[in-house]
C-alpha cells in the first residue's frame, strides 16, 4: 500500500473513530432513556453532561505540548481511543432506573475522551494536510465520520433490539478500537515534531500566529465564515429528520441514508478532483452555492410526480453529493489555515465557532411549523448568502490557500 492509500486509509479510520461516539451520546441514548421511561424533559437536561465537547478548547493546548509514546498526534488518538472503549462500554452497561447518576458520569467522562480524541484526529489531519491535498484528506475523514454516524444511530438502535443496550454500547466500543489501530498503520506525521517547548506558549502561540497570519481584519473574516459558512446546511439539518418522519418509515430512511453513505464519497471524490484544478475562492463559491442549493431538493418529496420512495432517493442523494463536497472543502479550507504546532488549538477554536452557528438555527422549527415545509426550505438555502459574501474577503489573508490548490484569482 502506498503512502498515499495508506494516508487515505488512516483519515477514513480516524474520522470514523471520532463519529462513532458521537450519537451514542446523542440521539441513540435518548431513545435508551426514553425506553427505560425517563420523560423528555429529564432526557433534555442530560444533555449538560456532554458540555466537554464544546470546552475542548480548554485542554487542547495540553495535546498541542505534550507528546505520549507514539508520537504528539498518534499517542493522543490511542490513549483517547482506549479511554473511550471503556467509558462507552460502562456507559452502555449502567442500568439508568437504578444508577442515573452514575451513568451521568460515565457520559460526562465520555464526551470528554470523545472531545480529545477530537483534538487529536484533528491535529494529526491538520499535520498530514500541510504536506498538500488538505480537502481531499479531509473529505475521507469526512465520509469515515458519516460512515460511523450510520453505525453509532439507526445500525446500533437495530442492534438493541437483538443483543441489548450493553452488547450494542461494547461491540461499538470495540469496533471504535478497531479502526484506530488500523489508522495507527500511518506514521507520525513529519511535522507534528514542531511543538510548543512549554505549556504558556501552547496557549498563547496559536491565537499569536492567527494574528500574525491573518491580522486582525482576517481573524474576524475567518471567525465568521467559520460561523456563517454551513449556515444553510445548519438549518435544513435541524428539521430534516423531523420533515422525512412525516413521510417514511425508519426502515425505508434507514436504506435511503446507507445509500446516501455512498453518494457522500463522490462528493468527497469531486471535492478531491476540484481541488487541483480550482482557486480556492473558485472552489469555496462553489461548495456554498451547492450546499445551500441542495437544500431545495427536499421539496421534491412534497413533488406529487415523486411521491414516494423516488423523492426520498433524489432529495438524499443530492443532499449528500453536495454535502460532502461542500464539507471537505469547508474542513479543508479551515485545516489549511492551521499551523502544525497549534493545529488541535486552532482548529478546536475554529470548529467550536462553526458549532455556536447551530444555535443561530434554533427558530427553524417554528418557521416550518408556521409557513410550511416549502417556506422552511427556500428559507434555508437563502441563510446560505451571508457566508458565500464572506468569501470574497476570507481567502485575501497572508496564510492564502488550500493546500494543494491554486492562488485565488
Amino acid at each position: 500500500m502506498n503512502s498515499r492509500n495508506t494516508a487515505w486509509t488512516a483519515a477514513i479510520a480516524f474520522g470514523m473513530a471520532s463519529g462513532l461516539p458521537s450519537d451514542l451520546i446523542g440521539g441513540t441514548i435518548q431513545a435508551r432513556l426514553s425506553d427505560a421511561g425517563m420523560k423528555v424533559a429529564d432526557i433534555g437536561m442530560l444533555g449538560l453532561a456532554t458540555l466537554p465537547l464544546m470546552l475542548k478548547p480548554l485542554w487542547a493546548p495540553a495535546v498541542d505540548r505534550f507528546a505520549p509514546p507514539l508520537g504528539r498526534r498518534r499517542g493522543w488518538i490511542l490513549i483517547s481511543a482506549v479511554l473511550l472503549f471503556l467509558s462507552l462500554g460502562m456507559l452502555g452497561s449502567v442500568d439508568p432506573t437504578s444508577s442515573l447518576s452514575l451513568m451521568i458520569s460515565f457520559l460526562a467522562l465520555t464526551a470528554f475522551c470523545s472531545a480529545t480524541l477530537d483534538l487529536a484526529v484533528n491535529g494529526w489531519t491538520c499535520d498530514m494536510a500541510a504536506q498538500g491535498g488538505a480537502s481531499e484528506l479531509a473529505g475521507w475523514s469526512v465520509w469515515g465520520y458519516r460512515l460511523a454516524m450510520l453505525l453509532s444511530s439507526s445500525i446500533s438502535l437495530a442492534l438493541s433490539q437483538r443483543l441489548g443496550w450493553s452488547n450494542t454500547y461494547w461491540l461499538i466500543a470495540g469496533i471504535l478500537l478497531l479502526v484506530v489501530l488500523v489508522g495507527l498503520i500511518q506514521s507520525e506525521p513529519k511535522a507534528s515534531a514542531h511543538a510548543p517547548v512549554s505549556l504558556v506558549e501552547a496557549v498563547v502561540t496559536p491565537f499569536r500566529q492567527f494574528w500574525h497570519d491573518f491580522g486582525l481584519f482576517g481573524m474576524v473574516a475567518l471567525l465568521l465564515f467559520a460561523l456563517l459558512f454551513r449556515l444553510a446546511d445548519s438549518w435544513a439539518g435541524n428539521q430534516t429528520t423531523t420533515f422525512l418522519n412525516g413521510f417514511y418509515s425508519k426502515d425505508q430512511l434507514s436504506l435511503a441514508k446507507a445509500l446516501a453513505l455512498v453518494a457522500v464519497g463522490v462528493g468527497v471524490g469531486a471535492a478531491a478532483i476540484a481541488e487541483r484544478k480550482l482557486s480556492t475562492r473558485t472552489l469555496l463559491l462553489w461548495a456554498g452555492v451547492l450546499g445551500s442549493v441542495s437544500n431545495l431538493g427536499f421539496l421534491l418529496v412534497l413533488e406529487p410526480s415523486l411521491n414516494g420512495l423516488p423523492g426520498l432517493y433524489a432529495a438524499l442523494l443530492l443532499e449528500s453529493v453536495c454535502g460532502g463536497f461542500m464539507s471537505a472543502v469547508f474542513v479543508g479550507f479551515l485545516m489549511a489555515r492551521c499551523r502544525s504546532a497549534s493545529a488541535a488549538t486552532q482548529y478546536a477554536v475554529l470548529t467550536s465557532v462553526w458549532l455556536l452557528g447551530r444555535f443561530l438555527t434554533a427558530p427553524a422549527g417554528k418557521i416550518a411549523q408556521a409557513h410550511g415545509w416549502t417556506v422552511f426550505f427556500a428559507a434555508s438555502a437563502l441563510a446560505g448568502i451571508p457566508g458565500l459574501l464572506l468569501v470574497f474577503w476570507v481567502d485575501r489573508s497572508r496564510a492564502g490557500r488550500i493546500g494543494g490548490s491554486n492562488p485565488a484569482r
